[in-house]
């Protein structure tokens, strides 16, 4: 697995504009959301360990909530990731 350290940007305000993206979906478990072309919306979920942000799963979302499948899918990853430590 290939490890990358992620950083927020933060405006001279102090606002950081990227976690308006960010939802929290369940314990050290997060999503990205994007709206992509044809009304498509494409979604990446990933934990946070330590300083590290690890993507988990990436998937183009056909409902409007993220199926079972994959959220399970990216639980049993981060469990695994987690385990790691």
């Amino acid at each position: 697995m290939k490890r990358i350290s992620v950083w927020f940007y933060v405006s001279p305000s102090g606002h950081e504009p990227v976690k308006d993206w960010l939802k929290k979906l369940d314990k050290n478990l997060w999503e990205v959301r994007s709206d992509i072309s044809d009304g498509r919306i494409a979604r990446v979920l990933f934990t946070v360990q330590g300083e590290m942000m690890v993507l988990l799963h990436g998937f183009v979302k056909k409902s409007k909530s993220t199926s079972k499948l994959d959220l399970d899918l990216a639980k049993k990853r981060r469990n695994d990731v987690l385990k790691q430590r």
